[in-house]
């Protein structure tokens, strides 16, 4: 499961990274302890094939939803069965997105009890691209089995898409096959995790120092 992500970098760098148009403006802040119901930047598709970078709530709402508050429990899509749950089944196929980052957070039980949580990063702490799917303005981030790097810590990982699987990932043309074939954990050697401030669990906090490396 992906509860908690971070996402620091400006939009403008981000859109440039994701070669997307900006069509929105809202408060453009580093983000430490992104969380469910956030608006947060997305990157996906129109019809004529350009990229855009616009804010949608984490959360995702289906069409047929009678109520939005569904969406706190749909923030994460498994995608062993993305293809066949009524409420992800259409948006896999026809409403992918990118959803950036640069980092995310699980928590460790530690032998006291205490909730230990970790930040996982790609290489250096580079921007990267959660696998998600858009409905409504909102999204969902889809999860898979966690590589070695996670597993000691969660039976889940969010879906990341490598940067030359972007095109593919976007594409209206794939088939379930092609998709699940991009729906894969991270190569363990890419991803990295440091020990940081267990104020993280606290959704009010949202500054540099829940990053600060913790000695265990």
């Amino acid at each position: 499961m992906c509860a908690r992500y971070t996402m620091r970098a400006p939009s403008s760098d981000v859109a440039a990274l994701f070669e997307a148009e900006i069509i929105d403006e809202i408060e453009d802040r580093p983000r430490f302890n992104v969380a469910p119901t956030d608006l947060m930047p997305v990157v996906r598709r129109k019809s004529d094939g350009r990229r855009v970078l616009d804010h949608l709530k984490w959360g995702l709402v289906p069409t047929w939803a009678k109520d939005p508050k569904i969406g706190a429990s749909m923030i994460n899509a498994r995608v062993e069965t993305i293809f066949e749950k009524p409420a992800f089944r259409t948006a896999i196929r026809k409403r992918r997105c990118l959803i950036p980052a640069d980092g995310f957070y699980e928590w460790e039980t530690m032998p006291d009890k205490r909730k230990q949580p970790w930040h996982f990063r790609v290489g250096e702490g580079e921007v990267f691209a959660f696998g998600g799917l858009y409905e409504n303005g909102t999204y969902s981030v889809l999860t898979c089995q966690p590589n070695s790097v996670v597993a000691p810590l969660h039976d889940r990982m969010p879906v990341i898409v490598e940067r030359a699987d972007y095109d593919a990932w976007l594409s209206a043309d794939l088939t379930d096959g092609e998709l699940s074939a991009l729906m894969i954990p991270l190569t363990d050697h890419r991803l990295s995790r440091v020990a940081v401030d267990p104020r993280v669990g606290n959704v009010r906090n949202d500054e540099p120092s829940l990053l600060t490396p913790q000695v265990l």
